[in-house]
């Protein structure tokens, strides 16, 4: 089966949902629905195809004769800094000829008023508007009127339509007017018209632009260039393309991780802000995973590449977050399908309004329909939802949360109850060392050394709480593992055993000393012993993360309720459940009873989030009406999850939850900002009571308003 390859497009001219539809009509001549996915509020389009399918010069072709010209991605910015300099030449052009023209048309009304010209000096300077006004509708006002040619010569319209309707009518009419010196001339509303809509439309192209940053950031987390060391000890610089797993990499203080890595000199911290939301540098030494996109601390060291390219951590987190920003919600969905109708619906109004007018005040009609077509226009009401997400999911991505459904925000807003898986969850999913018990006359850290030095070599959990002991010295040799007891292994010559207390009592026959450990619930002994008699015993536990109590008392705050689903035992779940304040808990629950008990909680109208990281996790986190992943959680979690939290804390899904209310509140507001405004404009305009350059103001300013508004939502 032929691989697809996922290519990503920039097209400027996508302005709205109807521009949305006409990319999609073009498209589905070409590709089926499920290879490709749109982002309006980034002009972004994803394809997935193969070249033997269908070339991709082939929709490049397509797309730029429907009149939407696409850029691979990486000249995003390059196309953003030029469509913005022609966007000022052209609001240049169309500021100084609104004031000539304006002037002018000043001029011809005191004229009229005080009636002391002759008609020559009126007829000359409706020539010299004329004459700027032919300037500034054929080069301010291109983007409109190209956008609108092209639409219509596919069959289909845009938002542009009623605009470039209502700039060639206005226009040709007062053309008319000037050359046969009857009627009214227009010209000042057209060119005061193209000069606002101009503006708005630069104002709202930088605002659009901000909604971007998060993805831009994560891709300018990784240099161009690093410094790879050879065999021989000397120093190469490598672009960071040319980079290849094993290769072993010199980073300096102060330099961004170029690759997913293990460290195998030196010492340092790291910041990991951006990938996790963690703010606190983490402590690193030999040993221990660099994420690709981490900054290094004060300390300089070799890195060992493990991962590269598409690979690494920090392509996965920008690959789950355009997942998202490409996901289309419901409503948003519904709004992409009923924008054609929409204008259809607003060009079929103007016709009518200028019929009624034509029987009562033919004079009138056209300054009426002209503002009609312009009022209507909903531009606001198309980016009032993808704008807000947009924007809020740029914010959360900052903070530490990925959103990989476009419709999380809107089912987490309704969410009302969680439940919590207790391991990797509540807590840090890893083992610690709590305390150590001496048997014999060994020393403790001695003991220790061995402990470690035989862990260093195992994959089991429980190795966790014996790394960053220092084992220099300590040489393991046949290292065996012995089911249902633990290690066996030779360290400097002599054999040692390690393993939980109670199999090993039994392996030795020294089950007194066994029976003699404290225990505590919740925690674990690991026994060292020799082939005579126990030497050691290490409390090792499970960690509850720092924040959870935090995370608990902030739901309660916000009248949120939590329990605790887990597989672990009933005294381990029960004893977390009470340190946490948590009123409802159950253990010792397989994968399927999770997955029952909270379908039936569902089955009672309550929406309800489910918190996991382990591949137990995995249904119950499709099953929930929202599943959020822990990102060191396993591959399955993250795929069954709507939002994965990337650091080690679990406040930003309080976060995250905020962020649901506030981003609801914000499209509530831009959606009835947009409907206010059309329908009370509506009826003044159709009357005659709203003038064209009234209507041009209002309409840009209320797009700008919209995605300003939307801009909020990166802040919670």
């Amino acid at each position: 089966m032929p691989v697809l390859e996922q290519v990503r497009l920039y097209i400027p001219k996508l302005h709205c949902g109807a521009c949305v539809k006409q990319v999609e009509k073009v498209l589905a001549t070409l590709l089926s629905d499920d290879q490709w996915c749109i982002n309006l509020p980034q002009r972004e389009l994803c394809i997935a195809v193969t070249h033997k399918q269908v070339p991709l010069i082939s929709i490049l072709q397509k797309l730029n004769a429907a009149g939407y010209t696409a850029y691979p991605i990486e000249q995003q910015n390059l196309e953003y800094k030029k469509v913005k300099q022609q966007a000022m030449k052209r609001i240049f052009v169309a500021g100084i000829g609104m004031m000539q023209v304006t002037m002018y048309a000043v001029a011809v009304y005191l004229m009229g008023e005080f009636d002391q010209a002759e008609q020559v000096w009126r007829h000359f300077f409706h020539l010299f508007s004329l004459l700027l006004t032919t300037l500034v509708v054929f080069y301010s006002g291109q983007p409109f009127l190209i956008s609108a040619y092209q639409v219509l010569k596919n069959g289909s319209v845009n938002m542009d339509v009623p605009v470039a309707l209502a700039i060639v009518m206005a226009y040709s009419y007062s053309v008319w007017a000037t050359l046969s010196q009857q009627g009214q001339v227009y010209f000042d509303s057209v060119v005061m018209f193209i000069f606002l809509l101009s503006l708005g439309r630069y104002l709202e192209l930088q605002a659009r632009h901000k909604t971007g940053k998060a993805t831009e950031a994560l891709q300018a987390l990784l240099p161009n260039e690093v410094t790879k060391l050879n065999a021989d000890g000397s120093h190469q610089t490598l672009a960071l393309t040319a980079l290849e797993v094993g290769n072993q990499l010199l980073v300096q203080p102060g330099h961004s991780i170029p690759a997913d890595g293990i460290i195998r000199q030196g010492k340092t911290s790291i910041n990991e802000a951006l990938l996790t939301g963690e703010a606190l540098p983490q402590d690193k030494q030999v040993g221990d995973e660099l994420i690709a996109g981490s900054v290094n601390g004060q300390g300089c060291v070799v890195l060992e590449v493990t991962r590269v390219g598409a690979d690494t951590a920090l392509s996965h987190i920008k690959r789950l977050l355009l997942l998202a920003q490409w996901d289309k919600p419901r409503f948003v969905q519904l709004a992409d399908q009923l924008a054609v109708y929409f204008v259809v619906g607003v060009l079929g109004f103007a016709v009518l309004v200028g019929c009624c007018w034509f029987f009562i005040d033919p004079q009138k009609m056209l300054p009426i329909v002209v503002a009609t077509l312009i009022v209507t226009c909903p531009c606001a009401l198309s980016l009032a939802t993808p704008a807000t997400l947009t924007a809020a999911m740029g914010g959360l991505a900052q903070r530490g949360v990925l959103v990989t459904k476009g419709d999380a925000l809107e089912r987490l807003h309704k969410v009302k109850h969680f439940m919590l898986d207790k391991t990797g969850t509540l807590t840090c999913g890893y083992f610690s060392l709590v305390n150590t018990r001496i048997f014999a006359a060994l020393d403790a850290t001695v003991c220790l050394k061995i402990a470690a030095a035989m862990e260093q070599h195992s994959k089991h959990p429980l190795s966790y709480a014996f790394q960053g002991i220092n084992v220099s010295g300590y040489v393991v040799t046949e290292l065996e593992t012995v089911p249902a007891v633990g290690l066996k292994a030779q360290v400097n010559g002599q054999t040692y055993w390690l393993g939980q207390a109670n199999a090993l009592g039994l392996q030795t026959g020294q089950m007194e000393q066994a029976q003699g450990l404290i225990y505590q619930p919740g925690a674990t002994w690991l026994v060292l012993a020799n082939t005579q008699q126990w030497l050691a015993a290490f409390e090792v536990k499970d960690q509850t993360r720092a924040d959870s109590q935090a995370f608990i008392e902030a739901l309660i705050e916000r009248g949120l309720s939590a329990e605790i689903i887990s597989g672990d035992t009933q005294q381990a779940v029960t004893r977390l459940a009470e340190q946490l304040s948590i009123e409802r808990c159950q253990g010792e629950m397989s994968p399927t009873e999770k997955w029952r008990y909270l379908k039936n909680m569902k089955s009672d109208q309550q929406a309800i989030a489910m918190v996991g990281d382990g591949v137990n996790d995995g249904p119950v986190l499709a099953q929930a009406n929202l599943g959020i992943a822990m990102g060191q959680g396993t591959a399955l979690a993250k795929a069954s999850a709507d939002m994965i939290v990337t650091g080690n804390c679990l406040m930003p899904i309080v976060q995250a939850w905020d962020a649901a209310q506030k981003t609801r509140r914000l499209i509530k507001q831009n959606l009835l900002w947009a409907l206010v405004y059309n329908i009370t404009l509506l009826p003044l305009a159709a009357l005659g009571w709203v003038p064209p350059w009234l209507a041009a103001l209002g309409m840009s300013t209320s797009s700008l308003l919209v995605v300003l508004n939307a801009t909020r939502a990166y802040q919670f």
